[in-house]
C-alpha cells in the first residue's frame, strides 16, 4: 500500500523550506549514480541524517517541519536528492530497494519520499503504478516495496527529500 498526502506543509512551512534548500550557501554533494553507484546519472545530494546520526547543521530545519508531519519513532536516514532535467538518457532509474541490509533486520521500515516540485517525472514501483512529482506531495510505503525514479524532462530542476524511517 502506499499512502499518500497531499500539501504536508502548510504554505508558510513549504516556502520557508524551499528558501533554505535554495538557497545558495545550502551544501549539495555530487554523487555518481542515482541507484548505484555505476548506473550512469548522477546526482546532488545533502544527507541529513545518515546511518541514524545527525549529519548537518540543517537538521533542525527539516526536524521541524517534517517530525511534526510524521509520526517517527527511529530514523535511519533522510536526505535530500536534487536531480537535473534529462535530455538524452534513460529515464527510468533501476528498480530497487532502499537499504535493504536494514530491511533484513526491520520489516516495518518505511521510505517516505517529498516531492518539492511539478515536474512530469516521480515514482514508478514495479507492480507499474506511478506517482507523479507534485509540490508539496509526501508519499509513504514498505520499503520493501521496489521502486525507481523516474526522471524529468519539462523542469530545470528536479527537487525531492527522501525520508526512511522506522514506525510502530
Amino acid at each position: 500500500m502506499i499512502d499518500v498526502v497531499k500539501n504536508l506543509l502548510d504554505k508558510e512551512s513549504y516556502n520557508y523550506l524551499n528558501k533554505e534548500v535554495l538557497n545558495i550557501n545550502f551544501p549539495w554533494f555530487y554523487i555518481e549514480g542515482q541507484d548505484n553507484p555505476n548506473d550512469g546519472r548522477f546526482q546532488f545530494v545533502h544527507n541529513i541524517i545518515l546511518d541514524s546520526n545527525i549529519n548537518s547543521t540543517y537538521y533542525n530545519v527539516f526536524k521541524n517541519l517534517f517530525f511534526k508531519s510524521i509520526k517517527i519513532n527511529n530514523i535511519y536516514r533522510l536526505k535530500v536528492n536534487l536531480t537535473t532535467k534529462i535530455i538524452d538518457k534513460e529515464k527510468c532509474g533501476t528498480f530497487h530497494i532502499d537499504e535493504p541490509e536494514l530491511i533484513k533486520n526491520n520489516k516495518n521500515l518505511k521510505t517516505s519520499i517529498y516531492y518539492f516540485n511539478d515536474n512530469n517525472g516521480g515514482t514508478e514501483f514495479v507492480d507499474k503504478t506511478f506517482i507523479k512529482s507534485e509540490k508539496n506531495k509526501l508519499i509513504t510505503f514498505n520499503s520493501k516495496l521496489k521502486h525507481r525514479a523516474v526522471s524529468h524532462t519539462d523542469k530545470n530542476i528536479n527537487k525531492r527529500i527522501v525520508i526512511n524511517f522506522l514506525y510502530d
